[in-house]
């Protein structure tokens, strides 16, 4: 007689994945942006629990601001704007990522360090000044992460699945996001001391 195993059974696997593509079909736009929000606050919230401090709270409203812009921006956006590459964008593979990695991602960068302090509540002026203050050492973190991500998604990833890989990525990613975000914030509230 075996041993029952606690892992989650292949076949339970298997169903998820095959609901997942058959909503992905039916509603692509909707499923890929409730996958980019959930992503979104499950980064942040790793991000906030990860490296803490005892008697640091987790902010709920950034992770709010996080699974907000991934259902509302970034899950259309990125499905609008792959489309658009794959249809209208240039044929060579290298050509797509320079694209990709300095056209839309410097501005998609911008939308995020933006508009997530704004969802979060802070002000115009608090937003552009962290932007300020992290957008260029993000940007060139994002070209190390993302150029070779983009290079493999956008050249060898069926279009369907493209802003999925984009969202696996990304759980790393908001981690990334969040951290810096938050040792700025630290480090203007030191200051403020």
């Amino acid at each position: 007689m075996m041993a029952q195993s606690n892992s989650i059974p292949l076949d339970l696997i298997l169903k998820l994945v095959r609901g997942y593509v058959e909503l992905l079909e039916r509603r692509p736009i909707l499923v890929k942006s409730v996958t980019s929000g959930l992503i979104g606050a499950v980064g942040n919230f790793v991000a906030q629990n990860t490296g803490k401090g005892k008697n640091e709270q987790v902010k709920e409203r950034s992770i709010f601001a996080f699974a907000l812009f991934g259902f509302g921006v970034s899950g259309p956006l990125v499905h609008f704007f792959l489309n658009w590459l794959a249809k209208h964008g240039p044929s060579n593979p290298i050509l797509k990522v320079i694209l990709d990695r300095f056209g839309f991602a410097p501005i998609y960068l911008l939308l995020i360090l933006y508009l997530l302090p704004r969802l979060e509540g802070r002000s115009h002026t608090d937003a552009l000044e962290q932007l300020k203050k992290i957008y260029w050492s993000a940007l060139k973190m994002s070209w190390k992460v993302w150029i070779p991500v983009q290079f493999v998604n956008l050249n060898l990833v069926p279009l369907q699945y493209r802003v999925l890989v984009t969202n696996l990525v990304a759980v790393g990613w908001n981690i990334y996001l969040s951290r810096t975000r938050s040792t700025q914030e630290k480090k203007e509230e030191e200051k403020d001391d």
